[in-house]
């Protein structure tokens, strides 16, 4: 291929859009994901990749040919110049040449990957496509209340471009799916499916050495995450532990209030400021720690977690994440808010264990684990919105097809197929008929 945007080599059934995607690696468990999404696509699904050319707080390309399509196993990788308006332009006229049958856009407020994309499918340029439209965690209240004017003015810029359009969103948890309802409503059109994942069947038990607690945080730097909770949390502690502190510094300002705090770290905690980690890395640090702490205000998925415990490493975090049963089933312990004194004392509660205890409390992490891979998954997230999902005409209206579902739907992974009927001259809206 040639420097600029050329066609696909083939049709594909889907094109996934997402902001960021493999070699990056700094935005974390999304990455991962979506990575896990398009490798793990049933056989006879094709797919193309559109994303941007830099990773998360970077301002340098990533090493992969741009502009042109590429090699991603047997689907195709689309890394573009974001910032170029014709290299827009032509990836826009690419994927319609793909002839898609659905886009699955994973973002909603990116400008260039999710904004312009939902306007050119409602304006009929990738034809009669379908539109999954996957909001990643950003309409928690937590998560709107950042740059709040401009999330709000999209938003009803958003609901009258899509008003009667017929598309569906995707959410990968009940609380997530609630979050989304808060604001469309209880008729919005919901694909409730958990992320799809690379991780093995069985979690890894790896020998404790003996020696005080040794905590972990592996995540962005950013208020979302809640680092100054556990800084401000160590402070209240009163058993020797350690912390190791790992992710991208995204908010530099906030990395300085951090700073702030740790440095009335008692002496007896020992405090690292261990930087990036790559994808390869993760679980093996998660390893090598007793337990993973993460006071974040909510995650869509929290794929940390996950690897956390797939090493059996304890978590300890907030009720404001899918994990909350099997953390409670024996994979740490669930902290009720944010608040350092609970946080302190639910760290010195593990700090003051035996080694046998720890290693005791580890192993119940693991078996938590275990459960929850053993645990019949539904089928690929993209044939289920194919299956699921009604065609769309060419302006997103709903087209005429005896098959299409009824409008309003709230489809959960173990109930595939549960329609329920709008009430009559109910006004409709965004993801609604």
């Amino acid at each position: 291929m040639r420097g600029a945007v050329a066609r696909t080599e083939s049709s594909c059934d889907v094109i996934l859009i997402v902001p960021l995607f493999p070699p990056a690696f700094r935005g974390g468990g999304p990455i991962r994901s979506a990575a896990a999404l398009v490798a793990s696509a049933p056989d006879q699904l094709s797919a193309g990749v559109v994303t941007s050319d830099r990773d998360i707080g970077s301002a340098d390309r990533l090493p992969v040919k741009l502009n042109q399509w590429i090699s991603f196993g047997r689907h195709q990788v689309l890394y573009l110049s974001t910032d170029s308006l014709q290299m827009l332009v032509r990836s826009a006229f690419g994927i319609r040449r793909a002839s898609p049958r659905l886009i699955h856009v994973n973002s909603f407020f990116h400008p260039t990957l999710s904004i312009v994309p939902c306007l050119l499918w409602r304006l009929g340029l990738f034809g009669r496509a379908r539109l999954l439209l996957s909001p990643r965690g950003e309409f928690a209240q937590a998560a709107l209340s950042r740059s709040g004017l401009r999330k709000r003015v999209y938003l009803r810029v958003f609901r009258t471009m899509m008003s009667r359009a017929t598309f569906t969103w995707h959410t990968t948890a009940p609380h997530e799916s609630a979050d989304l309802m808060r604001l469309w409503g209880n008729h919005a059109r919901i694909l409730e499916h958990p992320d799809e994942h690379e991780l093995p069947a069985f979690a890894a038990r790896p020998a404790r050495q003996a020696g005080p607690l040794r905590l972990v945080f592996v995540s962005r730097v950013v208020e979302h995450k809640g680092l100054h909770v556990l800084l401000q949390a160590l402070q209240e502690v009163r058993s020797p532990l350690s912390l190791d502190i790992f992710g991208p510094i995204e908010d530099p300002k906030y990395f300085e209030r951090c700073k702030e705090i740790a440095e009335f770290t008692p002496k007896q905690i020992a405090l690292r400021w261990c930087g990036d980690l790559r994808p390869e890395e993760v679980r093996p640090i998660l390893a090598a720690r007793d337990a993973l702490c993460l006071p974040t205000r909510s995650e869509n998925f929290g794929h940390v977690i996950a690897e956390s415990l797939s090493v059996s490493t304890i978590v300890l975090t907030t009720p404001t994440t899918p994990w909350s049963d099997t953390i409670l089933a024996g994979g740490g312990a669930l902290v009720p808010d944010r608040s350092p004194h609970r946080w302190a004392a639910t760290i010195e509660s593990l700090a003051v264990l035996t080694d046998d205890e720890l290693h005791a409390r580890r192993h119940q992490s693991g078996a938590s684990y275990d459960e929850w891979a053993a645990a019949p998954r539904p089928n690929h997230l993209w044939e289920r919105a194919l299956r699921e999902t009604p065609t769309c005409g060419t302006h997103g209206q709903r087209a005429t097809d005896a098959r299409a579902v009824p409008s309003s739907q709230h489809f959960r992974e173990s109930h595939p197929a549960a329609p329920t009927t709008a009430p009559p001259n109910e006004p409709a809206k965004p993801g609604s008929q």
